[in-house]
């Protein structure tokens, strides 16, 4: 499980555009993932390399220090239109399609109907609302086989303009 503030600085490059510094490893406690798929199509690789499918690993001590989380930015409704322009350009940069989905009713039919699109588009989902392990398990077992992180999903909100979930941010914009 990445750590939040590791998430929250690796979400902030991810939004950037490719000319951007290059990367400096502040922090590593060693309870992290690898940032390379998120950023390979940045540094400028043609396709991200195939992931496996392999079966996911059991929670941590960190994921289970993160609940309950819930997002003060984000509510489960639809999505109203599309974000300014310039948001738009900063989603072209991104290396890979994003998620932000909750353990609600709502979420889980949404990751549902789009697991095998989100599959194939190698997307990550991130978890913005879950109150127990219980409910973390539930959207992983839904996801199965997508990468499922946990983040309180203000910060990309409030650069997106974003205030709904579930939804798909990708290059080509937010969508439900």
């Amino acid at each position: 499980m990445i750590p939040k503030p590791l998430v929250a600085a690796l979400l902030s490059f991810l939004l950037v555009p490719a000319s951007a510094q290059a990367l400096e490893v502040i922090l590593d406690t060693g309870e992290g993932q690898p940032a390379g798929p998120y950023l390979e199509r940045l540094e400028g690789a043609e396709e991200p390399a195939p992931r496996s499918r392999a079966a996911l690993p059991p929670l941590n001590d960190a994921a289970e220090r993160m609940l309950p989380i819930e997002p003060s930015r984000l509510r489960v409704a639809p999505l109203q239109g599309q974000p300014p322009a310039h948001v738009r350009e900063t989603l072209r940069n991104m290396p890979r399609p994003l998620c932000l989905v909750g353990s609600d009713s709502q979420s889980l039919a949404w990751l549902e109907h789009h697991r095998a699109a989100l599959l194939q588009a190698g997307a990550v989902c991130m978890l913005v609302q879950a109150e127990t392990s219980e409910d973390l398990e539930r959207v992983r077992d839904t996801a199965n086989g997508i990468p499922v992180q946990l983040s309180h999903g203000d910060d990309l909100a409030e650069r997106l303009q974003l205030d709904v979930y579930p939804v798909l941010i990708s290059r080509e914009g937010i969508e439900q």
